[in-house]
């Protein structure tokens, strides 16, 4: 069936997929499902180029299109999932939202978060490992790929396989971000989102740069921690 859903995801546009094995979270943050299947977009590589020149409305256009487009192809997935008779839950923007939405009743959440975010589904998949500024890092694409992903008791081949930061002593995310939002930590499983920066001082910057463009929600108008890591270089000059 594996190969059946990657086949069926190629189809869909994808540029990364995989599978991960999330038994090891507490069923609470998964729906008590096993598995996580993983899919991103690359962003394009002229648009993160100019990410640190900006802000400007095509990272955001770009942004908002491939998130749109991610939503839908977790619901195809999922139906895709159900069709073959499993359980499927899109982790779309309306899922995600409601779990952010809940999770401020917490006090150690303070602005709220998704149980079981995209990106550590990636990792868990094996597409990539994350960074100190909680990036994920893929070998082709570096930190510009945009993510989402599907639970589901589907019988599925997952990732086996580790996932360990690799920034080593590499700082240039925190150097350069506008706000000195970032600690610099190596993150480990056990990471939490706080331990690695600091949220209000990274929406502080989606903020003042917005502005500039008259753009008061949603994301694209940051995102210098993505063009100026080593690894998404890589991506802009292959």
């Amino acid at each position: 069936m594996t190969d059946k859903l990657f086949n069926y995801l190629d189809s869909l546009g994808v540029d990364v997929k995989g599978v991960g094995d999330l038994r090891s979270f507490d069923d609470s943050l998964r729906a008590s499902l096993p598995f996580g299947i993983s899919f991103g977009i690359a962003i394009d590589k002229d648009i993160v180029r100019r990410i640190p020149d900006g802000p400007f409305m095509d990272y955001v256009d770009a942004y908002t299109n491939i998130t749109d487009r991610l939503d839908d192809i977790s619901h195809l997935v999922t139906n895709f999932i159900i069709e073959s008779g499993y359980i499927a839950i899109a982790q779309d923007r309306t899922y995600v939202n409601e779990q952010i939405s809940a999770s401020k009743n917490d006090t150690d959440n303070l602005y709220g978060k998704a149980y079981m975010p995209h990106k550590t589904v990636a990792a868990s998949a094996g597409l990539g490992w994350i960074t100190k500024s909680a990036l994920l890092i893929n070998d082709r694409y570096g930190s510009a790929v945009r993510y989402s992903s599907v639970l589901t008791d589907a019988p599925l081949d997952a990732y086996v396989g580790r996932y360990d930061c690799r920034c080593n002593d590499c700082n240039i995310c925190s150097e350069n971000c506008p706000t000195g939002a970032i600690y610099s930590r190596v993150w480990t499983s056990e990471t939490s989102r706080e331990e690695l920066f600091d949220y209000e001082l990274c929406q502080k910057s989606f903020r003042d740069r917005g502005k500039l463009i008259n753009v008061h929600t949603g994301g694209g108008t940051c995102g210098i921690c993505i063009a100026v890591c080593p690894h998404t270089k890589k991506y802009l000059n292959s």
